[in-house]
């Protein structure tokens, strides 16, 4: 079994080819030559980029992934805005994948990571095998994410398909190190650099986050099936708006008190709008996961606290730069 792994040197990406290894199989990913040395040993990999034309590989090269590779995972959390959603890292990344899988590679199969945040403006309650749910988005990074998936869930007729929905990656809880542009971290940032007491109106709306390890763990668990397997990596008790910042308040030395939501001026923290945003703000939006309940049981319900205090309590978080 070879599997080809998209998305270095994402961090996800690259904790999902470790566990990949330590399992025993074949991989190979793409990189220059300076992301080798990250690499477990025994990994093969090609001077290639993902989001190019025939992964940027030579003809040569292509035609050997295409005869050797037999499951494909796509795992990039990176954002960087672009000059319009087709041109956007990921989607290309999806375009690719796909054509790959026409041109006959990844017979066993494709595992997508995606995201919460495709349901954008969808209030309510969505199951895993809802998509298209008359949503809106509230910026370019949600319909990227939403467009990727599509283009992946396209493939549903020619290849088996895993699709795991998770929050946006705060950071890496093995290292600490804190990805800077994650919404969670922006967050933490503006209640760090706020006043000594602060007003806040809340929601007490459901919050949610992520970790590479889980999200890693719950890509390499959650294999393709015909038909296409879609699961969401949510834990039943999330955290609320109201929780997370009182405690990232308190982590700061700081305070905060509720403001009335007629009340003003607004907090900065209300106001504050950043790709992602929606997921750590109190989001109303529940879901389902029947089936990552099935696949994904005993990496479900984290002491999220727990996690929190591994990225901004002590030691220092280190941002990933």
């Amino acid at each position: 079994m070879t599997f080809l792994v998209l998305g270095v040197p994402d961090p996800v990406a690259l904790r999902t080819v470790e566990h990949l290894v330590a399992q025993g199989v074949s991989v190979c990913v793409l990189c220059g030559p300076e992301l080798r040395a990250k690499l477990p040993p025994g990994v093969r990999s090609y001077a290639g980029d993902s989001s190019c034309i025939d992964f940027g590989l030579s003809g040569a090269d292509y035609q050997e992934l295409l005869a050797s590779v037999d499951e494909l995972i796509l795992a990039d959390t990176s954002y960087t805005s672009s000059v319009d959603i087709e041109r956007n890292r990921l989607v290309r990344q999806a375009v690719e994948v796909a054509e790959f899988v026409k041109a006959g590679g990844a017979p066993q199969g494709v595992r997508f990571l995606s995201s919460l945040l495709v349901f954008g403006s969808r209030t309510g309650v969505v199951s895993e095998d809802d998509f298209e749910v008359g949503q809106k988005f509230g910026d370019e990074y949600e319909e990227c994410l939403a467009v990727a998936e599509k283009i992946i869930r396209g493939l549903r007729l020619r290849c088996a398909l895993s699709i795991v929905r998770a929050a946006p990656v705060l950071g890496d809880e093995q290292s600490g190190e804190l990805f800077p542009n994650a919404p969670l971290s922006q967050l933490a940032r503006q209640v760090q650099g706020g006043g000594t007491d602060s007003g806040y109106t809340f929601s007490d709306l459901p919050v949610y986050f992520e970790t590479v390890d889980r999200a890693s763990r719950a890509l390499t668990r959650a294999a393709p099936e015909i038909s296409m397997s879609v699961v969401h990596l949510v834990d039943q008790e999330p955290l609320t708006d109201r929780t997370l910042i009182t405690w990232l308040a308190k982590a700061a030395g700081k305070s905060v008190h509720e403001r009335p939501s007629g009340a003003r001026p607004w907090s900065g923290w209300t106001r504050a709008h950043y790709p992602g945003s929606r997921s750590v703000t109190g989001w109303s939006l529940r879901f389902s996961r029947k089936r990552a309940e099935a696949l994904l049981g005993d990496l479900l319900d984290r002491d999220q606290k727990a996690i929190l205090e591994t990225f901004f309590v002590s030691p220092e978080p280190k941002l990933v730069q």
